[in-house]
């Protein structure tokens, strides 16, 4: 420390250069045609001219800012260690996505000692701005408090929402601000070919889902791929306005206004479970507002997919799993133990990785409080039972497959077809690749099939009739080769994941499609209404401005919620409040299983977390809010 105080303003002035250079220095590779001189030392420092974006007097005021606040903030207290470890994994993050989404390579930081170089002095001043930043957060959440309502009719008005009629005025308020998307986006949205492939399986129409399954029985198309109870309920939905309008169209209105429903309901109740645990005043206008104003919660409230519904029951799994871990005596409580026991229930029914989840999930809170883990399976028990009598049982009994094990297999997959796309089909000896064409006989395609953001062209290659033989045998090729090609695994995994983990602001990633899947086929003639194509272009506008709003851009990016979850694991660890930690591992069950999926960095894969960040906020605040009303 006494070394530091002696060299304090040279640090700090190192420390502002950094951060400086974060706003002008550029990550993307130096191509050599570009360079004049063939001296080492020369050549290096024109690539350094080369990276800086802009040679303006910007630069200056940003110095001198970063100079000062430095100066005000750093070393008058102790190193916030989970701070500071957040702000280190956050912006490699950010430099690795960023290279992975401009080259689909690491070769922003690792291809010469050059990058290298540049990139490590990019992080190195990130680490500085995020690391104060926060331990900002941090450091505010410790006098979370009410903001006093100075205006008596804006006292009114709130009182009148949030404490009188917390439920039904937030759930009116949103459905006004939600009535055009209903309105103009009639009879609903799609999550794209899912809709359609459901759909034709339900009335018994071959389709890529029908041809993605080993069949049981002759003639049965039904699957579980897509949860079938989701298909089912679909299907029952047109069924139903077939019946009483002779239109498909408006049986999949019947569906988008049952889940909108559903989703108004849920969101509402959230709204009551902030006044239950004494939230502030503003977090519960803050959360009504995103509600109302953030164009995904309209959107996913009147898209057809699982995706919503699932999303809306881990909010409550979320919601359970805090009041459980903040009141334990709460699991005497027979309402307590029917709700959570249904929430349980639909999660097992609505996602076909729903067990996992559950029992993750579990396993945590029995490490927690083991002096309820009795009750806790009681809670558990039949759903359970009931959900595995159901896959075991009558799925089987009826003919109808569970659905396809390559669901798993994306990992593996793309580490194959990436060491091919670099390597070429040479890359494995001819008996290791008859091994792997028993499982992915695309093998000689996979150059082409390959894609780094997207395991499907090579994932539905996979022979569904492989036998665990053969599977054994793929994976003893697969784990032979990691030690040949351990960086190719590594890059092929990263570059399927970044996403997730990388604060993107340009491009979107999932959530862009916001239009319906129109079965315009002769068939089903389900269609837009025409006359609202303009109104449906302004929403469309509207939701891309947002996007691309300051501030509010951040809202819209996955990897921010993912970062929130991991920011919130580091101030509970730091507080000494490891138990409430458990109550964020149902979403970190989520970002597990993302990891793991087929596509990178996807909007309505990482719904359950957006969906719930008002929800978590609350909790971020709980403790220190349980405190300053207890002085």
């Amino acid at each position: 420390m006494k070394y530091i105080n002696k060299y304090k303003k040279l640090i700090i002035i190192i420390m502002a250069f950094f951060s400086t250079s974060v706003f002008f220095l550029n990550l993307n590779l130096v191509p050599d045609k570009y360079l004049s001189s063939n001296v080492s030392l020369f050549r290096f420092f024109e690539k350094i001219f080369r990276s800086i974006k802009h040679h303006d007097i910007l630069s200056l005021p940003i110095f001198i800012s970063a100079y000062f606040f430095y100066n005000k903030y750093y070393f008058k207290s102790k190193i916030n260690k989970p701070a500071l470890i957040v702000s280190i994994l956050v912006s490699i993050s950010q430099v690795l996505g960023y290279s992975y989404s401009t080259y689909n390579s690491w070769e922003v930081i690792f291809k010469d000692f050059f990058q290298f170089f540049k990139s490590t002095s990019y992080i190195i001043g990130l680490v500085f701005i995020l690391y104060i930043l926060i331990k900002k957060i941090y450091d505010s959440l410790g006098n979370v408090k009410d903001r006093t309502i100075k205006s008596i009719r804006l006292k009114r008005i709130y009182n009148f929402i949030f404490e009188e009629h917390p439920f039904i005025m937030p759930m009116v308020i949103m459905l006004v601000c939600w009535l055009p998307y209903i309105v103009f986006y009639f009879p609903g949205c799609s999550t794209g070919t899912d809709t359609r492939n459901q759909i034709y399986m339900y009335y018994g129409i071959d389709s890529f889902l029908t041809q993605s399954v080993v069949p049981l029985k002759e003639g049965v198309y039904l699957n579980n791929l897509h949860p079938l109870l989701h298909s089912l309920f679909t299907g029952a939905c047109l069924d139903l306005g077939f019946f009483l309008f002779k239109s498909y169209t408006a049986g999949l209105f019947i569906y988008t206004l049952v889940q909108t429903i559903l989703t108004l309901l849920t969101l509402s109740y959230t709204i009551v479970w902030m006044k239950k645990i004494n939230t502030p005043n503003w977090i519960r206008i803050l959360s009504l507002v995103l509600y109302c104003f953030l164009s995904f919660f309209p959107y996913f409230a009147i898209t057809h997919g699982k995706d919503t519904p699932f999303s809306l029951l881990m909010v409550l799994f979320v919601i359970k799993v805090f009041d459980l871990i903040n009141d334990s005596s709460v699991i005497n409580d027979k309402k307590y133990i029917i709700s959570f026991s249904f929430v349980l229930l639909a999660l097992l029914f609505l996602r076909n990785d729903g067990i996992y989840r559950i029992i993750i999930s579990f396993i945590f809170i029995i490490l927690v409080n083991k002096t309820i883990w009795k009750k806790l399976l009681l809670i558990a028990f039949i759903p359970v039972s009931i959900y595995l009598v159901y896959l075991h049982f009558l799925l089987p009994m009826f003919g109808i497959p569970s659905g396809n094990s390559r669901e798993m297999f994306s990992v593996p997959f793309q580490q194959t077809a990436r060491v091919v796309y670099f390597h070429s089909t040479n890359a494995y000896k001819k008996e290791d690749i008859e091994k792997i064409k028993k499982v992915l006989p695309s093998y000689y395609d996979m150059k082409k099939l390959y894609n780094p953001q997207l395991s499907d062209p090579v994932k539905n290659t996979y022979n569904m009739y492989a036998t665990k033989e053969e599977l054994i045998d793929y994976f003893k090729v697969w784990f032979k080769y990691l030690f040949r090609y351990p960086t190719d695994y590594i890059e092929a995994t990263l570059n399927n994941t970044y996403g997730y983990f990388y604060i993107d602001l340009y491009k979107e990633r999932g959530f862009g499609y916001t239009s319906l899947l129109e079965l315009d086929d002769g068939i089903f003639n389900i269609k837009y209404i025409d006359k609202f194509k303009n109104f449906r272009n302004a929403l469309n506008l509207i939701n891309r401005t947002l996007k691309r709003t300051p501030i509010i851009y951040l809202l819209y990016s996955v990897g921010f919620y993912d970062w929130f979850l991991i920011i919130m694991a580091g101030y509970f660890f730091m507080r000494g409040k490891k138990k409430y930690i458990i109550t964020l591992i149902p979403l970190y069950s989520v970002l597990l299983i993302n990891l793991l999926s087929p596509v990178n960095g996807h909007f309505r894969y990482t719904l359950p977390i957006i969906f719930s960040f008002p929800v978590l906020a609350c909790i971020f605040c709980y403790e220190n809010k349980k405190k300053v009303g207890n002085k």
